[in-house]
């Protein structure tokens, strides 16, 4: 389970590098999300609530819009199952707030979660927030420094904040009207057409794309158990160089391991059919290994033209909205933010040209066991050339431990943090794979025994 997990995230990581370029999403795909996806508006939600827009609402209330506004299924009530003790199974609101409680969204004190009692305009927006999906337990010190005003973290708290979505009427302290409540779920979760627009233009630039470079860094954590015993995390660092074409994948990567005094190199190159990996034997020396590849819709004809970035503007999984304008060593460009909470693992490859589920090893087994991951980004697109120059992006998973109580390890969270930069757009870029790589021992993943920890 441990290697099939991380194989996943591999799988996310490198997608994500080399999807954002491009933009492009397919008009069908974005069609038919839009037809799927709840109708986001102050009259919609304010008839979800059921309160005239000028009277306090309840928490139970706001989590009835809240879980509408975010696209997240209320919770069958089944009065043998361990219920808040004030929340009253019959109510209107009662399955709302049963799927933010189970979800760790809602929490109240001694068991109680207060659906009747008036919310205030901070637990709105910490309720909103968490939705978001960073949840307060998990948050390690290396995955974002929050007095970082470029880090995705902070903005993600800027975008509730000084980004207008409040519409500045909403008092942290008072108590919140219904009417507020709405806008601030509308300016939220609703479709930014001004983003939708660049995004557009961004999928007609992009068309012709046929390679590029990328430089960048990456951090991860993951919190792990064996049995009863807490791990330490592991943490993890890594700068990367990397090269694209439609033909082949290139990657050097630094890695540096909290606790290791050595820096680990790797490097990896991936075709349609195999991921090429020089790794160091531990003796002074490095080796070549080869793997099927798990991913070779990377390298579709259609690829980069169609869906690169494979969540933008699929609206039932994600939210974007457009931070203004930024100037950057002389160039400027749009702002454009991104975020999203996942419950449904294959709404995340479902995008991807050709993909299915048997192409990335562990994945149905990982569905069983992933609570949610959550995603939130920024892409500067240039607004000279329409194409994206930076990306930011934080991923926050939760994992269900009680699936994995087979496992000698046990995974509990994983976040990971990336930032990139791209450049040289259709150069002239070989790629040539050694033949020793080439020739190298292929190895199964599958077949790779699960080790135990050593006491």
């Amino acid at each position: 389970m441990f290697k099939k997990v991380c194989t996943l995230f591999l799988a996310v990581t490198m997608l994500f590098v080399s999807a954002v370029p491009a933009l492009a999403a397919d008009n069908n795909a974005q069609e038919a999300a839009s037809a799927t996806k709840p109708l986001i508006t102050v009259e919609n939600l304010l008839d979800i609530a059921k309160t005239p827009e000028d009277e306090p609402l309840s928490r139970g209330a706001f989590a009835a819009m809240l879980v509408y506004a975010a696209d997240i299924p209320t919770s069958e009530i089944d009065e043998s199952e361990n219920l808040p003790s004030d929340l009253d199974a019959g109510a209107w609101y009662a399955g709302a707030v049963k799927a933010l409680w189970d979800r760790s969204i809602l929490n109240g004190f001694a068991g109680n979660a207060y659906p009747e009692r008036p919310i205030t305009g901070m637990e709105a927006l910490a309720l909103t927030a968490r939705m978001l999906g960073i949840p307060e337990d998990v948050i390690s010190e290396g995955s974002g420094n929050s007095s970082d005003e470029e880090s995705v973290d902070y903005e993600l708290y800027s975008w509730i904040i000084d980004q207008n979505f409040t519409q500045k009427n909403i008092n942290p302290t008072d108590e919140l009207k219904a009417g507020d409540a709405a806008s601030l779920l509308v300016n939220v979760f609703g479709i930014d057409e001004d983003a939708k627009s660049i995004i557009d233009m961004a999928n007609e630039k992009s068309k012709d794309i046929k390679s590029f470079r990328a430089d960048g860094d990456m951090q991860i954590r993951m919190d792990m158990s064996a049995g009863d015993t807490l791990m330490e995390g592991l943490e993890v660092a890594s700068t990367l160089n990397i090269e694209y074409t439609k033909d082949a994948y290139h990657q050097k990567m630094t890695q540096t391991i909290k606790g290791l005094e050595e820096s680990i190199d790797l490097e990896q190159y991936i075709d349609k059919d195999y991921i090429y990996t020089l790794t160091d034997t531990g003796e002074g020396e490095a080796e070549w290994t080869k793997m099927k590849n798990f991913m070779p819709m990377l390298f579709d004809e259609d690829f980069l033209t169609q869906q690169q970035d494979w969540a933008k503007d699929i609206e039932d999984i994600a939210s974007y909205k457009l931070l203004g304008k930024v100037t950057i060593d002389g160039k400027e460009y749009y702002k454009v933010a991104t975020y999203s909470r996942l419950e449904d693992l294959s709404k995340i490859f479902s995008a991807i040209p050709g993909f299915s589920e048997e192409e990335i090893p562990g994945l149905e087994e990982a569905e069983n066991i992933v609570k949610f991951i959550a995603v939130r980004g920024i892409n500067y697109v240039s607004v000279e050339d329409g194409l994206t120059s930076k990306a930011k992006a934080s991923t926050t998973a939760l994992f269900n431990e009680d699936a994995q109580k087979d496992s000698p390890l046990a995974v509990k969270a994983l976040e990971m943090s990336m930032n990139y930069n791209y450049h040289d757009y259709n150069a002239d870029i070989e790629i040539e794979i050694p033949d020793e790589a080439k020739n190298a021992e292929e190895v199964n993943l599958e077949e790779l025994p699960e080790e135990a920890p050593q006491e």
